[in-house]
């Protein structure tokens, strides 16, 4: 029997709320165990409530998305954050997966991506859509720095640069499994192995990693 994926929906607007809620409920694998009206509101609810993911709106009154993010990673709190925007900024984008995001949804998402965003970062840790993609990463990246690249002082095994290299590929743990013959829990615990030594918080910083240390380009 597939688990059921427990999610919280955090927005301002009510209605909106309603509306996400409403799509999602034909969907037997997911289960809505709060709403919350603003970042604090949704602080608040975690000391009692566990959820799996949170769909995150970034403008909120009170404390905001990205401060109720980072609040949430300085606990060290494994939930998965959506950040929900009505806005494609692609400063914005880098800003919440710096802070820890494990994807990025516009608030004109169809259901079936929302769906697919909540299922994908609860099983596979991330969701990169055509608007987050590691090519934008990288393009974004690439403009901060201005060609320069930084020379790496974390010391990798042969083992974990080639799951580094193949997660830039934005191949799944499956396929990286696949790829190096190894299970995926070998592969997820690598890839755990690498977020704490590099100290990043998902894979959008692993990706970020290797292209400022030079191992893509």
């Amino acid at each position: 029997m597939t688990p059921v994926i427990k999610y919280a929906i955090v927005d301002d607007h009510k209605l909106f709320r309603s509306g996400v809620k409403a799509v999602l409920l034909d969907e037997p694998q997911l289960e809505c165990v709060f709403e919350a009206g603003d970042g604090q509101e949704l602080l608040d609810k975690l000391k009692t409530d566990t959820v799996d993911v949170i769909l995150l709106d970034y403008q909120m009154p009170h404390l905001n998305g990205l401060d109720a993010l980072k609040t949430i990673r300085d606990a060290n709190s494994k939930v998965k954050v959506v950040m929900l925007s009505m806005h494609h900024e692609e400063q914005r984008i880098l800003e919440l997966m710096k802070a820890g995001a494990n994807g990025y949804l516009l608030k004109t998402a169809e259901a079936k991506e929302i769906r697919d965003a909540i299922i994908t970062v609860s099983n596979a840790e991330y969701y990169f859509n055509d608007i987050v993609s590691v090519a934008l990463l990288r393009k974004i990246i690439e403009q901060e720095t201005s060609g320069r690249r930084q020379q790496s002082e974390v010391k990798l095994t042969p083992r974990e640069k080639d799951v580094l290299l193949l997660i830039c590929k934005e191949m799944t743990a499956a396929e990286i499994a696949d790829e190096l013959k190894i299970s995926s829990r070998t592969v997820e615990g690598l890839r755990s192995g690498l977020m704490e030594k590099i100290q990043v918080k998902n894979v959008a910083g692993l990706v970020m990693y290797a292209f400022r240390s030079g191992m893509v380009s």
